[in-house]
């Protein structure tokens, strides 16, 4: 079976699927590496803006350097979907 990849991010292992999305660990190819990526359900006018809310508080939140907040290493759009890329916890 091939793994799906959301641009540079092949989804390894489906971890859980939740209200807000799924979340998969996954292999970033450009920086190397594994991440938790959560991908969001396909947007509609209802949560387009719920969506961009959740991403730029992801972005402020990469700027933290603190144990007890997940660290954000990427988050956007990739082919109409949103999502969040984070460092597993206890990783780097």
């Amino acid at each position: 079976m091939e793994r799906e990849r959301l641009g540079p991010y092949l989804l390894i292992k489906r971890l859980r699927v939740s209200p807000p999305g799924e979340v998969f660990l996954a292999e970033d190819s450009e920086k190397g590496g594994e991440v938790v990526v959560r991908v969001f359900p396909r947007e509609t006018p209802e949560t387009e803006e719920r969506y961009e809310r959740v991403l730029h508080d992801a972005r402020a939140a990469s700027e933290l350097d603190d144990p007890r907040v997940e660290r954000t290493v990427d988050a956007g759009r990739i082919e109409g979907r949103a999502f969040l890329a984070a460092a597993p916890m206890g990783g780097p």
